[in-house]
């Protein structure tokens, strides 16, 4: 057959010939002559998103709204910092609520209950809030940095960063990393963001919709294909690993060009990249992904978030006095600075001052005759968040009058302090601490004495007021002092800073009774 083949091509020429036919010479054509074709292999899907550095967290030290919180616990033991929005409660709860699992985790390792403790003056717990960066430190690193106030080889840290305040939008990272001999033997991170005017505060993952999980996963593995230097020109989905798709949605950062930035841990195993000899990915990733990408894949929160960073408007959140927030002192050791016998027009509104510009608050138990005659004093005070209660009209010692006039000084004052500030004192402080049942029983309601009694009617130097009032306090304790004396006023900063040094919030007495003030009885200390 082949044979066949071939005389049957051997015959074309002959029979050219005999009908006079001529077949042209085959010259080659020169290659110079030759256009080039261009060939590019075909895009990679997914291959608009980026491979990026980690995003830089920023300094809210003078973000004017955040406020720095510090615990350090050495029994349990447990430290924490994070920031918190005064008046923002779901941020406030979601946040906290990270810090108070780390606590129960560890009363469970450690076998000691948690109860909230104050240090050694010069302790230096006045440095509260995030150190910048300390999230995207090594584990060994939170271990061992002092800034942290880590000084125990078992226990837990809790560490933070801000990665965007602006408009109503707050993103706080919160890294929580328990230790045993200083082994990790838990290293995990969530992104709560908060909207401040809605008060809603969701987790990370929820920026997104249902279907980015695939989407997030199919773009890494094609990013890593990519890199690896593997050809394949489709792509085909893989199945999430449930536990890292979330970790990496529980990690979204939203950058300043409204790009939102996830990382892949390393380890990272899928049937993908097996078939490119991939058995496992090597070293975590980080991946960006631009707003006009993804849009399809936010939720209503996540494009919210995305709007206001576009926006570019600083943060605004709605300020609230420390005296109206919310303190829980069965996390943070409290102490209530208290003040007598005002207000005093000289001395007073300098030590208001120093409250405002602390984030902090007081309780003031003023004489009904003061009140009358410096009203302005009364109501900046309770404005401002501050308690003003009862101290009796003219400071008579209480034990040594008649009924009649017992029931007038504690009545006077309480019509003036309501005629000032629209509220009922529900509580009173005896003049000199004098007191028996039978004012407790005239006056209706409890008296809140101290347990720490700085003197500061005597007159001592102020760095001796300052030591008394400061070094003396244990968490849940009553500091006696008086708003009409000038070493008061003078040391209100130093006593305020010293509160804060040794790891004290600095509040009222409502806040330091949980929000529910004494109903009855004679009360000198919170615990």
């Amino acid at each position: 057959m082949i044979k066949a083949t071939i005389k049957r091509v051997a015959l074309v020429p002959l029979v050219f010939s005999l009908l006079g036919v001529s077949i042209p010479t085959f010259v080659p054509t020169s290659w110079v002559n030759i256009e080039p074709i261009s060939w590019e292999p075909l895009a990679w899907p997914g291959m608009d998103v980026t491979v990026e550095s980690k995003p830089e967290p920023i300094d809210v030290t003078s973000v004017e709204g955040i406020i720095g919180q510090r615990i350090l616990n050495l029994n349990t033991p447990v430290q924490a910092r994070y920031v918190t929005v005064p008046g923002s409660e779901a941020l406030n709860f979601a946040t906290v609520n990270v810090i108070k699992t780390a606590i129960a985790d560890q009363e469970v390792v450690s076998g000691v209950a948690y109860q909230p403790e104050a240090h050694s003056p010069g302790a230096g717990l006045g440095d509260r809030g995030c150190v910048v960066g300390s999230t995207d430190w090594d584990s060994t690193d939170i271990i061992d940095d002092q800034r942290l106030g880590v000084s125990s080889s078992s226990g837990v840290a809790v560490v933070c960063d801000v990665f965007y305040a602006g408009g109503s939008v707050l993103a706080q990272k919160l890294r929580t990393v328990t230790i045993d001999n200083k082994v990790v033997v838990k290293d995990s991170s969530v992104v709560v963001y908060h909207d401040v005017n809605s008060d809603a505060s969701l987790l990370a993952n929820e920026l997104w919709n249902d279907d980015a999980a695939q989407y997030l996963w199919d773009a890494f593995i094609a990013v890593v294909k990519r890199d690896a230097g593997a050809i394949g020109l489709t792509w085909v989905s893989s199945t999430p690993d449930e536990e890292i798709i979330a970790q990496v949605l529980n990690g979204t950062i939203v950058r300043p060009d409204a790009t939102l930035i996830v990382t892949f841990p390393p380890g990272v195993v899928d049937p993908e990249l097996q078939a490119v000899g991939i058995e496992a990915t090597e070293s975590e990733m980080t991946i960006g992904f631009p707003e006009q990408i993804v849009s399809q894949l936010l939720s209503d929160f996540g494009k919210h978030v995305l709007e206001t960073v576009r926006s570019g408007v600083s943060f605004q959140p709605t300020y609230v006095w420390a005296g109206n927030a919310d303190v829980d002192c069965r996390l943070h050791a409290c102490v209530a600075l208290t003040y007598d016998d005002g207000p005093s027009p000289e001395y007073t509104p300098g030590i208001l001052d120093a409250f405002a510009a602390n984030h902090a608050s007081a309780t003031f138990f003023v004489l009904g005759s003061e009140t009358v005659a410096n009203p302005e004093i009364v109501a900046r005070a309770h404005n401002e968040g501050h308690l003003v209660h009862n101290h009796s009209w003219s400071h008579k010692e209480l034990t040594k009058i008649s009924a009649g006039e017992i029931a007038s000084e504690i009545n006077q004052t309480n019509t003036a302090l309501y005629d000032v500030t629209g509220v009922v004192p529900t509580t009173f402080r005896p003049p000199y601490g004098s007191v028996n049942e039978k004012i407790l029983s005239i006056a209706n309601m409890p008296a809140i004495l101290w347990d720490v009694d700085t003197n500061d009617w005597q007159g001592p130097e102020e760095d001796v007021l300052i030591e008394r009032a400061v070094n003396h306090a244990v968490p849940g304790s009553i500091v006696l002092q008086h708003d009409v004396h000038a070493n008061t006023a003078n040391t209100v900063w130093e006593v305020i800073a010293g509160m804060r040094d040794r790891g004290f919030m600095v509040v009222n007495l409502e806040q330091l009774f949980g929000g529910e003030m004494p109903t009855s009885g004679v009360i000198s200390n919170a615990y």
